[in-house]
């Protein structure tokens, strides 16, 4: 299985920018990036969360920062599967307006690509999407995706490992269990 992050966690882990006041962001998503590969998470990102974090790139840097991306994640591509969950997602009755709601900054063109994200990650079979975004959260729950927060340093500390124990054999265990009494 595979997951995913939204956008704002793919700017503070991978660009390592924010806005004054989340600077603490940026050392959590840095660090949940490095946690993804020792728990050897398969990390795959939307089309839609690349447009959103190519389009803060200088447009001299669109390409080289598109290639870098490549070389870390698979790109998952909104394909007509994809389409098919976003009208599903959108075609419940008050779905803008419940959406609203539970993230009130939320704006249509805000929950338009956070639908399609969700879509995107509904279709590709994501197990799960790692968001700070409380439309992403809320789009997700409505959705049936699973969806999480940036887990906490504690959280995402290495498990230590456990120490060896060496046992001595007792007399009555043999070394060479192979071996029968009478050898």
């Amino acid at each position: 299985m595979a997951i995913t992050v939204d956008t704002n966690i793919l700017i503070w882990g991978v660009r390592g920018i924010c806005t004054p006041g989340q600077e603490d962001r940026i050392v959590l998503c840095k660090r949940l990036f490095e946690w993804f590969v020792e728990r050897h998470e398969r990390v795959v990102l939307t089309a839609d969360c690349v447009e959103e974090y190519l389009t803060k790139s200088p447009i001299d840097q669109i390409a080289e920062e598109l290639e870098s991306l490549r070389e870390r994640f698979i790109i998952l591509d909104y394909n007509p599967a994809c389409w098919m969950k976003a009208a599903q997602i959108r075609g419940h009755a008050n779905f803008v307006k419940k959406v609203k709601e539970l993230s009130p900054e939320s704006t249509r063109v805000s929950i338009k690509s956070d639908v399609r994200i969700v879509a995107t990650a509904l279709a590709h079979k994501i197990e799960k999407i790692y968001t700070d975004d409380k439309g992403v959260r809320a789009i997700a729950k409505r959705s049936g995706l699973l969806f999480s927060g940036i887990p906490t340093l504690e959280e995402m500390s290495p498990t230590p490992r456990p120490k060896e124990v060496q046992v001595r054999p007792t007399r009555t265990q043999t070394l060479f269990p192979e071996q029968s009494e009478h050898d």
